[in-house]
């Protein structure tokens, strides 16, 4: 499961924002505030003042571990969710506490949150999403499914939750179903790069290597440094056998970003596949070095060429 890559197609996660009535923001004021330190010393200030209202004092709560889990503090979040929900049981502490477990790798509670949430909210199609997203991260593919189509049902036009079951049909090898998916994507967001690049992704493994150009191309137009794009229109590349394209476009991803040992990997196969071998042991050498705990692919090219990994490579690879 490519959860690197899910994230990546979704953007950041983030807590989903209340609407904000002119009451609300007459009440809280800076605690609402985008502005992290600015809402922290406010909201708290806020919740130390004891507002009579129990509703009050849990929103104020809520938007103080919102604060947090912005900043990255899941513990102190996490705190101030449990608070809230102890103040005022309501669909929001859960949910923004599921949003801190879940972006701490705390899938199984997060879980456990969003459950409690839809109990009180079952319309609220975003939970269902993010319930199937933390499932999907998992690799329980077939509860996210479930979520993703109860999500879809109730709110048709949620292209994040086209993109993400395109990824639970990705994984349980529903490719047709997942291309439809990532098409509703790209067919109302024609300038979302990093769905583009899913698709792109996808059409290689069915062998649509002009599509998957295509799509890569696509993504250059809105963000002409995208690695993603310009790596994968490498890959597509190789396997057309245009080896001279494959390579200038692996560099070129590689010099954007110059430590990420699966670029040196697939430019080392393409290098590999021309014949160059003194080029593809330094390349797979140099993934090596940079990511030794990987799944060892580089390791096996290396073996396959009768190179021991120990060795110094003839050339640098860079």
């Amino acid at each position: 499961m490519r959860i690197g890559l899910l994230v990546v197609l979704l953007g950041m996660l983030a807590v989903p924002a209340l609407a904000e009535t002119p009451e609300d923001r007459a009440t809280f004021g800076d605690c609402l505030s985008r502005d992290v330190a600015t809402a922290l010393t406010a909201c708290t200030r806020l919740i130390e003042s004891k507002p009579s209202e129990p509703a009050v004092l849990a929103r104020a709560l809520y938007y103080r571990g919102s604060a947090y889990d912005s900043k990255g503090d899941y513990p102190s979040a996490i705190t101030d969710f449990t608070e809230s929900i102890r103040v005022k049981p309501q669909a929001l502490g859960y949910g923004g506490r599921a949003f801190a477990r879940m972006h701490d790798n705390d899938f199984k509670n997060a879980i456990a949150d969003f459950d409690e949430a839809i109990k009180i909210s079952p319309q609220d199609a975003a939970v269902y999403q993010w319930r199937g997203f933390s499932y999907l991260s998992m690799g329980d593919n077939i509860h996210a499914l479930a979520d993703f189509d109860v999500s879809l049902r109730i709110d048709p036009d949620n292209v994040e939750a086209y993109g993400l079951r395109g990824q639970a049909h990705e994984a349980v090898k529903d490719y047709k179903a997942a291309l439809a998916d990532y098409s509703v994507v790209i067919a109302r967001m024609p300038d979302w790069a990093v769905a583009r690049d899913s698709r792109a992704l996808l059409l290689i493994k069915l062998g649509n290597f002009d599509g998957a150009i295509d799509d890569a191309d696509a993504a250059l137009h809105s963000d002409p440094n995208n690695m993603k794009a310009i790596a994968i229109r490498g890959i597509a590349f190789r396997n057309k056998r245009d080896f001279k394209r494959a390579v200038d476009d692996l560099t070129a991803a590689a010099r954007l970003q110059p430590d990420v040992a699966a670029l040196y990997l697939e430019r080392g196969i393409a290098y590999r596949m021309m014949g160059d071998r003194e080029h593809a042991i330094g390349d797979f050498k140099t993934a090596l070095r940079l990511a030794p705990d990987e799944p060892a692919d580089a390791r096996a090219q290396l073996k396959a060429m009768g190179v021991s990994d120990q060795e110094n490579p003839a050339g640098s690879g860079k």
